[in-house]
């Protein structure tokens, strides 16, 4: 599904999701709101990039265009349906392989939604005594520097042994900032073992990923002083479902 190994989106699925969200779009409306959605790669500095990412995901990207008339025209053009979640494209692709500048990089698990890479899961062997959550953590470290422009786009990042550690974080969380998800459905339920399962049922369930992405990721200024670095943070899942009881009552 892509012309070669330097690609990181889907760009048919990008395409194709961009029409079917945005019916009123002509041809040329379309093509300039993926291509300006495939830029965002080209930012030398990942945090910035994948703030911008996130803005266009979340928000929509303004395009402008010339209709049949010859008028200018803006839009902005939905990339992801977040109010019904049927309205996209899922997809987890093993061993996915990226060209970077210094050779092919396999990322385990990427999952997109209508052809955008927004997380990545680091698999380790559960029965190897050096793999741990933070080797596969620094693992992630060697492919952002590798293939940046993977992590442009990404929203969550996820290491796991399987059984004994299953951690999810951001491009910027440091070790002791990755956790736990520790419930599938009913909070009643919180579970003891917080294995790749109780994760993948729990925060992957198609509606509560983009609940997630949407509505529970911000990024923070490093400092008051100082507001050019960020801090991009997701929440835990006790937080998640508090501020869903809140909401509610």
């Amino acid at each position: 599904e892509r012309e070669d190994y330097r690609g990181v989106i889907l760009r048919k699925r990008l395409d194709r999701s961009v029409r079917r969200l945005n019916p009123d779009l002509p041809d040329a409306g379309v093509e300039a709101a993926v291509k300006g959605f495939e830029r965002v790669a080209s930012e030398p500095r990942l945090i910035f990039a994948n703030k911008e990412a996130y803005e266009f995901i979340t928000h929509g990207i303004t395009v402008e265009y010339r209709n049949s008339n010859g008028q200018q025209k803006a839009y902005l053009a939905k990339l992801i349906d977040f109010d019904d979640f049927a309205n996209n494209e899922f997809l987890a692709v093993n061993q996915y392989s990226v060209e970077g500048a210094d050779g092919v990089r396999r990322p385990d698990i990427v999952v997109f939604v209508n052809g955008i890479p927004l997380a990545v899961f680091e698999l380790k062997n559960p029965t190897s005594i050096h793999a741990t959550a933070d080797a596969a953590i620094m693992q992630f470290d060697g492919y952002k520097s590798a293939i940046p422009a993977l992590f442009a786009y990404n929203q969550v990042l996820v290491v796991s042994d399987g059984q004994t550690f299953t951690k999810h974080g951001t491009i910027s969380s440091a070790p002791e900032w990755f956790a736990e998800w520790r419930l599938v459905e009913d909070e009643r339920e919180e579970r003891d073992d917080a294995t790749l399962a109780v994760l993948v049922r729990g925060m992957f369930r198609k509606e509560r990923f983009l609940d997630i992405v949407r509505n529970f990721i911000v990024f923070e200024a490093d400092s008051v002083q100082d507001a050019s670095t960020f801090t991009k943070k997701m929440c835990k899942y006790h937080q998640y479902y508090g501020v869903l009881r809140a909401v509610e009552r």
